[in-house]
């Protein structure tokens, strides 16, 4: 599924759907508006936002997702 790609988002452990589907959201909305802007970074920042809320402030919501390969 994945040959080919430069670059994929996997989880170091199982996720919650609802937050993953959050910041998967959060993370092509910011790669929309930057496409040229380091993947790394906008995962962080997705993150962050993630993070930001009350309802996912906890790491288990959103530390799980990595990025690997090209940047």
């Amino acid at each position: 599924m994945y040959r080919g790609s430069q670059s994929l988002i996997a989880n170091l452990w199982r996720v919650d759907l609802d937050a993953t589907v959050e910041l998967v959201e959060l993370f092509f909305g910011r790669l929309r508006a930057q496409p040229d802007a380091d993947k790394a970074s906008l995962l962080q920042q997705a993150k962050q936002a993630l993070c930001g809320s009350s309802e996912h402030a906890h790491p288990q919501w959103w530390a799980a997702p990595i990025l690997m390969g090209r940047r």
